[in-house]
């Protein structure tokens, strides 16, 4: 990257978020802000480094993973734990491929914003274990970054796939995601939020049937308590595959 073009980059960011610090210096004495931040504000360097030795880090960046991937909002709903797998096993591969494309200043300068991001988001995770205790950060964080991660898994995929099929990965790509997001959603929140389901006392929701579902009536209680604006024809619309199901 050009010497102009880095230090007219590094301006354009104080002028967006430089503000926002020194409000937080103002208002807290710390550049973050956090709430762990402000409850340790005597919390050394030294004393950071300690603590982060004492981290289960891969505990820890499995539970931001899992969360970024998909974690139903505060419900903290989760999916079968192997469709996570699948998508840390892509992650993987997608990292390796990357490491063979790092000639490439495009990739250079993409990793390395990812790996800003990432050192903040270790960084919460260490504070969160010192004043709470608990190995974990909330990994939604990241999706401030989720076009560079495209952007990077599908070049790190495409270095390890054969020429033939390298313009089948990005397709593929969007189609596992896709369906990912409509079983999450149809499968496991919706059928959530309208009380067919629940936790169990050990934390995890029972299964959805949808066959033994009226869709009349998941479609009412969807839309109780709301507003007159989301009826059901129009709830019917957000379900997709409504068509599906049993009348």
């Amino acid at each position: 990257m050009p010497p102009r073009a880095g230090a007219t980059g590094a301006v354009a960011a104080f002028a967006l978020a430089g503000w926002w610090y020194a409000r937080n210096l103002l208002t807290t004495g710390t550049l973050s802000g956090m709430l762990e931040s402000v409850a340790l504000p005597s919390a050394t360097p030294g004393a950071q480094l300690h603590q982060a030795a004492r981290v289960p880090w891969l505990a820890t960046i499995d539970s931001i993973l899992f969360s970024h991937l998909w974690l139903g909002a505060w419900s903290t709903l989760t999916v079968r734990s192997w469709m996570y797998h699948l998508f840390y096993l892509l992650i993987a591969l997608a990292a390796i491929g990357v490491a063979f494309r790092l000639s490439s200043p495009g990739i250079r300068i993409l990793a390395g914003f990812l790996a800003v991001f990432w050192l903040g988001q270790l960084y919460h995770a260490n504070l969160l274990s010192m004043v709470w205790g608990i190995a974990t950060s909330l990994g939604c964080y990241l999706n401030a970054v989720v076009a560079t991660e495209v952007i990077l898994c599908v070049a790190g995929l495409r270095a390890l796939t054969p020429r033939g099929g390298r313009r089948f990965v990005a397709p593929a790509g969007v189609a596992l995601f896709a369906l990912f997001d409509l079983y999450t959603l149809q499968m496991v929140a919706l059928p959530y939020y309208a009380g067919f389901t629940a936790h169990r006392p050990g934390g995890a929701v029972a299964a959805f049937h949808p066959a033994g579902v009226s869709m009349a009536e998941f479609l009412a209680r969807l839309g109780a308590f709301k507003a007159p604006l989301l009826s059901q024809p129009v709830l019917a619309g957000f379900v997709d595959s409504c068509t599906q199901w049993p009348r």
